[in-house]
């Protein structure tokens, strides 16, 4: 029953995502009561997932103030690795020195960093960070989760990469982390998403379903848009065109 109730629920989500992106974008002047997710600029809090390199981190960090989170107060970023792990998986990147810049944080922001920080245990995981940062201010729950190109590593692994997203989902509903009214942006390549809208759609089974995953864990797709790539961030792993900013939203439960 509840395998079936995913299933139904998953169908009428992805019907209902092309409906409102269709509206929003053929009819943008028409007033609608549909849940309208809040900008960056208004995010508080914020926490960054599985920043590989760390150069979207530095990148975000110097425009902050300019074009990103012009009311955030709090900024938590985090990597899966530990710092040797960096090292050694970017042995080309400058990590001490993109660290050491981001510890000299913001004005008027609260910025840590976090390494072995696994997106799928939020919550033994952020205990952690906490644990070993008991002079910041670490927030209990974020306005915004930023998860840049998560992947399982190698080619192929669908199956895993799919598993890794739905225990993301999960992770960040369990631990209750996600404030309400709070976003999840998660950027994948094109056509791994599997929305209604990806330009190129490829067979359900090709794709990560992400949708399915998002709403087994009670979250909605709100919108689908490019991804902006902030100036000086740059990808260190496999190469590819960077495509759509996937944005889901938390629902209420029933």
């Amino acid at each position: 029953m509840k395998k079936t109730t995913v299933v139904i629920t998953t169908g009428a989500l992805a019907v209902l995502t092309y409906y409102l992106y269709s509206k929003y974008h053929n009819n943008k002047t028409e007033s609608s009561t549909t849940f309208v997710p809040s900008t960056i600029i208004k995010s508080k809090s914020v926490l960054i997932l599985g920043d590989g390199n760390l150069s979207y981190s530095l990148a975000t960090v110097k425009l902050i103030r300019n074009v990103y989170w012009k009311q955030t107060t709090d900024l938590l970023i985090s990597t899966y690795d530990t710092l040797d792990e960096l090292h050694e998986r970017y042995p080309n990147d400058p990590i001490d020195e993109i660290i050491s810049e981001l510890n000299k944080g913001v004005s008027g922001i609260n910025v840590t960093i976090a390494q072995k920080v696994d997106a799928t245990q939020l919550t033994t995981s952020l205990n952690t960070v906490r644990s070993n940062n008991t002079k910041m201010n670490i927030p209990l729950q974020f306005d915004l989760i930023l998860f840049n190109f998560p992947h399982w590593g190698g080619r192929g692994y669908i199956q895993r990469n799919r598993k890794l997203l739905k225990n993301f989902f999960r992770s960040v509903q369990e631990s209750n982390i996600l404030a309400p009214q709070g976003e999840i942006h998660l950027a994948l390549k094109q056509g791994q998403g599997g929305t209604p809208i990806d330009m190129d759609l490829k067979a359900s089974g090709n794709t990560w379903k992400t949708l399915e995953a998002a709403a087994a864990s009670g979250f909605i797709l709100a919108d689908v848009s490019s991804f902006t790539v902030p100036n000086g961030y740059y990808c260190s792993g496999r190469r590819g065109n960077f495509t759509f900013l996937i944005l889901f939203v938390v629902v209420a439960k029933q």
